[in-house]
């Protein structure tokens, strides 16, 4: 986490790994959309999905949720 000196906001990366879990990865993206939300006077969130499935399951899921972060 670090904070930005002229927003006086922090800035916290959230990574996530998966494989073959895009359900899990829903809701999980679901709950730091709510986090994010009540922080963001105090934070900006950014979130890296790292899919580890090489068919690429949780692309899709990722996508859906890649305007929120």
């Amino acid at each position: 986490m670090s904070v930005t000196p002229e927003a006086g906001r922090a800035t916290v990366a959230v990574s996530l790994c998966t494989f073959r879990r895009p359900d899990v990865l829903e809701g999980l993206l679901a709950r730091l959309v709510e986090v994010q939300d009540r922080a963001g006077d105090v934070a900006e969130v950014g979130v890296v999905v790292v899919d580890d499935d090489p068919e690429g399951s949780a692309e899709e899921t990722a996508r859906s949720w890649s305007d929120r972060f």
